[in-house]
């Protein structure tokens, strides 16, 4: 027995001098090792400002409802569940006196809008109140989403990337892409939609031309 240990050890040193390869179906891992004089470092984005967003597709050559909140990032996830039960009982009529109906949270409150928005919410929050504007402006989809991108510290998407920017969601008969954008802040480009004229049957508003 002894003998056969022996000759087996033997046999296994031998085959370590000589260099011995695996044998074939045996998988070998190469670790690179990290370079010491590497100066690269990863980094961390802290995300500060953040938009809970919607793009609504307005039909014919009207280009797009925007839905959009922006403020600090925990302030905005504080009202994700409002701002989630607001875009659900979006309703978009034809042939009504009003194309777009909602049903607010209690808590919203209409406040006059700016000369951007068509019609705009104070929210209150526990510190500074939230505004969600809603907007109508016409325009490339990657470009509207990419100005709300930088407006929070982000870079643009490029084309092929667009649809990782967006959910598509159907309300209501409606496809409605809803945004969840985050960044560092201190961002650059429009916060709100250029002027123009309300559609045909939108509701009086104060600043508007119908």
């Amino acid at each position: 027995m002894r003998s056969r240990f022996g000759l087996s050890v033997a046999i296994l040193v031998l085959m370590v001098a000589c260099g011995c390869r695996p044998q074939p179906g045996i998988e070998e891992n190469e670790v690179t090792p990290l370079d010491p004089s590497s100066t690269q470092v990863k980094k961390t984005v802290v995300a500060k400002e953040r938009i809970l967003g919607a793009i609504v597709p307005a039909g014919g050559d009207g280009g797009w409802w925007f839905f959009k909140m922006m403020g600090p990032t925990d302030a905005i996830e504080a009202q994700r569940k409002q701002f989630e039960q607001f875009i659900e009982s979006l309703r978009f009529l034809s042939g009504e006196e009003s194309p777009i109906v909602w049903t607010a949270p209690e808590n919203w409150i209409q406040a006059p809008p700016s000369k951007m928005a068509f019609a705009a919410f104070t929210v209150k929050t526990g510190g500074d109140p939230l505004r969600l504007t809603v907007s109508q402006a016409t325009g490339s989809l990657l470009a509207n989403i990419n100005r709300w991108r930088n407006q929070v510290g982000l870079e643009s998407l490029a084309l092929r990337e667009l649809e990782s920017g967006f959910q598509k969601r159907v309300i209501h008969g409606r496809v409605v892409l809803v945004l969840d954008i985050a960044g560092p802040g201190g961002g650059t480009g429009m916060g709100g939609m250029p002027p123009g004229n309300l559609p045909p049957g939108h509701p009086p508003v104060p600043g508007a031309k119908q």
